[in-house]
C-alpha cells in the first residue's frame, strides 16, 4: 500500500470461517467488517485527510489493475497466443466475448496512448470477467488464488465491492475511511497471492522486484509503462511525430523548454515493496558528458546555456537492497 500514509499491517483470513490461525501482533485494535476481512486499525489513517486518502485509494486501484493485468496478460499469452482477444477457443466461441472486447477497443480509441496494447485497456470488471469466469478460472487462475480465497465466487463478492467503492471514488462521491480500509486490504492481499505464483514458478527475479509503473512532468504529460519485463525508452519528440506514429512514439512526450527555466520529473514506483527496499539514481548526460546527477523519485532541472541545441539523455536506474538484480549486466533492478 502507500507507505507515505499508513503502515501495512493488515491480514485476511482464507473464508469467513475461523481457521484457527493465530492473530499478527499488534498495539493496534482488531476490526472485523463481517466479511472475512481482519485488518489492524491504524490511527495514523484517521489522521489522514480526506483528499489524501481518496487519492491513495486511487492508486491502490490502479497498482491492483497493473498486477491484475501482467498475471492475465502472461497466462493468456503462454496458452492462447499474442492475438487472444480475438482468438476462439472453439469454432465460433471467442476467448473473450464481444461486449468486452468492444469496451477495449473503445477505451483505446478514447486514449491510444495510455491504452496502447488490448490488455492495458481492462478495467476491474474486465478483470473480474476473466479470472472468476468458471472455465478460466477452472483451467488457469485456480491455482494462482487457490491457497488463499475459497473460489471465484469469494473473488467475485470482493471484486463488486472494489467495483463500488472505485465508482464513487472516480465520480467524486464520497468514501468513508472504511471503504479506503477496504481497497488497502483487498488489493494487498490480492497482489500478494500473484507475487507468491511467482514465487512458486521460479519467477521471482522477473516479477517480484519493485518497477517504475509511470512518469509525469511539470509540463502535464504523463507515461504509462506497456510491459515492465524489459527496461523503458521514452523519446522527447515532436507532436507532429506523435501523431503520425503513434503505433512506434506511444511512450513519447513533447517538451520545450528555454535556458533558465525549470523541469520536474516524478517517477512513480510500485507501491506494493517498501520505498526502503530499493534506490533510485539517476544521472543527466549532454553530448555524451555527465552533466547532473542526483537520488530518488523527483528529478529536477534547471536549463543553462550550454544545453541550448542539444538533447539532454536523462538515466534512471532503480536497484533493490538484494544480492541479485534483474538486470544483472547493469547492475539494478529496472
Amino acid at each position: 500500500m502507500g507507505v507515505l500514509y499508513v503502515e501495512k499491517n493488515i491480514e485476511v483470513v482464507k473464508s469467513e470461517k475461523d481457521r484457527g490461525e493465530e492473530p499478527l501482533e499488534s498495539n493496534s485494535t482488531i476490526i472485523d467488517n463481517g466479511e472475512g476481512c481482519k485488518d489492524y486499525y491504524m490511527p495514523t489513517l484517521l489522521e489522514t485527510s480526506f483528499d489524501d486518502i481518496r487519492e491513495l485509494s486511487k492508486r491502490q486501484i490502479e497498482l491492483f489493475e497493473h498486477w491484475s493485468r501482467r498475471l492475465i496478460d502472461e497466462i493468456f499469452r503462454d496458452n492462447y497466443g499474442n492475438d487472444y482477444i480475438n482468438t476462439e477457443v472453439n469454432v465460433g466461441q471467442p476467448l473473450v466475448k464481444n461486449e468486452v472486447r468492444k469496451r477495449i477497443e473503445e477505451r483505446k480509441v478514447d486514449n491510444p496512448r495510455r491504452f496502447p496494447r488490448d490488455i492495458d485497456a481492462i478495467l476491474i470488471e474486465d478483470i473480474q470477467y476473466f479470472i472468476t469466469r468458471q472455465d478460466l478460472y477452472k483451467n488457469h487462475f485456480k491455482n494462482v488464488f487457490e491457497s488463499f480465497y475459497s473460489g471465484d465466487e469469494e473473488i467475485r463478492s470482493m471484486l463488486d465491492r472494489l467495483i463500488d467503492i472505485r465508482n464513487r471514488l472516480y465520480h467524486d462521491n464520497p468514501i468513508s475511511i472504511r471503504d479506503a480500509e477496504r481497497v488497502l486490504c483487498y488489493t494487498n492481499d490480492f497482489i500478494d497471492v500473484i507475487k507468491d505464483y511467482y514465487m512458486k514458478l521460479g519467477k521471482e527475479r522477473d516479477f517480484n522486484v519493485p518497477t517504475i509503473i509511470s512518469i509525469t512532468d511539470s509540463q502535464g504529460n504523463a507515461s504509462y509503462r506497456r510491459d515492465s519485463a524489459y527496461t523503458w525508452e521514452i523519446k522527447n519528440v515532436g507532436k507532429e511525430l506523435i501523431e503520425r506514429h503513434k503505433k512506434y512514439y506511444h511512450d513519447a512526450i513533447t517538451t520545450s523548454h528555454r535556458s533558465g527555466e525549470t523541469y520536474e520529473i516524478e517517477l512513480e514506483v510500485d507501491e506494493s515493496f517498501e520505498p526502503n527496499s530499493y534506490s533510485i539514481t539517476w544521472i543527466m548526460t549532454l553530448n555524451y558528458k555527465r552533466i547532473m546527477e542526483g537520488t530518488g523519485r523527483k528529478i529536477f532541472i534547471r536549463f543553462t546555456d550550454e544545453m541550448v541545441s542539444y538533447e539532454p539523455k536523462i538515466i534512471v536506474k532503480l536497484k533493490t537492497n538484494k544480492e541479485w538484480h534483474r538486470f544483472a549486466y547493469i547492475n539494478c533492478d529496472d
